[in-house]
């Protein structure tokens, strides 16, 4: 619009009246505020649409990565079955599917499924002391070489190492023993201990104090009439070490008494010479483990 008129114009509108020129600016103001408003509106819908894309994607591979890992683990056979060893001189403890304990002794492995499905059962070699949960609807099994424990529930011992007569103890509960034929069942009471004699193929029970037999858990083994040899077995498995009796007919000796396990092997053996007329000898072999030759005194 032309200056002059512009002039003209407001003042014959008076100085009441908004000049021209800022109702026109005024209205520029107010349409560009509109398209600037439109267009944030614009894009902040687009963040929005770009955010709910991404979420869905992401929801997406968690969806995906849940169906990937419960389809593995219904590929899992539970069935297969792992071990659990413990070397010379350790011991060790295991909590099985059902939350039964074993305590192991050394040199001992006990074998067991992944998970306990239709049965629970266990396979052990040397020796162990259980705590089984109760189930009376799933008996458990302890598999050794000779015999079957069957519990629902209880505590107890079982003693299997190679070239020995198995045996089980009974601290707590009620356990029955089945020979591998299964023409043998034999039920136990608390405080009563049962050897399978695989010459005779027979099952002997006795009555005895289960502390005797269990307190191995605790560091300590008990010796009430036993043979060196027997002993010797115990020593070379709690502290890997290999004894040798130089004489055949020291294996025979007997002894009472009590082998700690957190003792020197050597203060064992220096009580041992003090009471029988036996001496020993130390040498190494090529591994660094001990060897002990025991003999007569001369």
């Amino acid at each position: 619009m032309n200056d002059f008129y512009e002039q003209e114009l407001n003042q014959l509108l008076g100085d009441d009246v908004v000049p021209v020129r800022e109702v026109a600016e005024a209205n520029i103001d107010k349409a560009w505020i509109k398209v600037l408003f439109r267009k944030r509106k614009e894009e902040l819908f687009f963040t929005i649409k770009k955010a709910f894309k991404y979420a869905a994607i992401i929801l997406l591979a968690v969806a995906l990565g849940y169906v990937i890992a419960s389809y593995r683990m219904n590929k899992i056979d539970w069935n297969a079955s792992t071990s659990f060893n413990i070397p010379n001189a350790e011991m060790g403890n295991v909590v099985l599917p059902d939350g039964s304990k074993v305590k192991l002794n050394s040199s001992s492995q006990l074998k067991y499924p992944l998970k306990f499905i239709s049965s629970r059962e266990v396979f052990l070699t040397g020796e162990a002391f259980f705590e089984v949960t109760s189930d009376p609807g799933k008996p458990f099994f302890v598999h050794v070489d000779g015999f079957t424990v069957k519990v629902t529930g209880t505590q107890f011992n079982v003693k299997s190492y190679p070239g020995t007569n198995p045996e089980v103890t009974l601290e707590k509960g009620k356990i029955t023993v089945i020979n591998k034929g299964g023409d043998q069942t034999v039920e136990l009471k608390p405080n009563q201990n049962l050897i399978f004699d695989k010459a005779q193929n027979r099952f002997f029970v006795t009555t005895t104090d289960p502390h005797l037999k269990t307190d191995w858990t605790q560091g300590k083994i008990f010796m009430k009439n036993q043979t060196i040899e027997e002993m010797a077995k115990i020593l070379e498995r709690w502290y890997d070490v290999k004894i040798v009796f130089d004489n055949e007919s020291i294996r025979k000796v007997r002894l009472t008494g009590t082998i700690l396990k957190n003792k020197p092997i050597e203060q064992i053996l220096n009580v041992l010479v003090k009471s029988e007329s036996i001496d020993f000898r130390y040498f190494d072999d090529s591994n660094d483990r001990k060897i002990i030759h025991i003999n007569y005194k001369r």
